[in-house]
């Protein structure tokens, strides 16, 4: 699968999973969002298991992950944040497997390891913002880091 297809292949599970969870548009935006070196964002990390091995890492700040908890439960997340945490976790779960869906054959079957959600900076967890591919919900950008999933094309 070349860059492009598993780019859009990325778009289309970041924007169908959020749009069925919470009913957000979420747009495909340039690398121009990329959180800043001392920005804190929620990030979400899942290991990817089966049918071989990577990672997907989606960062998001604390205001669309409070506007999420809102949309989605009803609830004003205020001061605590595990609805936060967990909201993030469960998006990122939701997206990672509409990712893997879409790139393998339908009898092939994946296995992710549950999610794990940290607060702090890209430096923090290692993350170079510019290979991220970034979305926008309203006014707020969110992103999503991958490594090895061009092997999981079509497998």
């Amino acid at each position: 699968m070349s860059p492009p297809e598993l780019r859009g292949a990325v778009q289309q599970a970041g924007g169908e999973s959020l749009e069925n969870m919470a009913f957000v548009e979420a747009l495909p935006f340039t690398s121009a969002g990329q959180p800043g070196e001392n920005e804190k964002w929620l990030w979400a990390s899942i290991g990817i298991r089966q049918p071989a091995s990577g990672n997907f890492v989606m960062g998001m700040p604390k205001p669309l992950a409070s506007m999420l908890v809102s949309i989605i439960y009803g609830v004003d997340s205020g001061s605590e944040d595990s609805m936060e945490r967990d909201t993030v976790a469960e998006v990122a779960n939701i997206m990672a497997g509409r990712l893997l869906s879409s790139l393998l054959k339908e009898s092939v079957s994946f296995q992710l390891s549950p999610p794990t959600v940290e607060y702090g900076t890209a430096k923090d967890k290692g993350i170079n913002p510019g290979e991220g591919l970034y979305f926008q919900v309203d006014d707020i950008v969110f992103a999503v880091w991958f490594d090895n999933l061009d092997s999981f094309s079509h497998s």
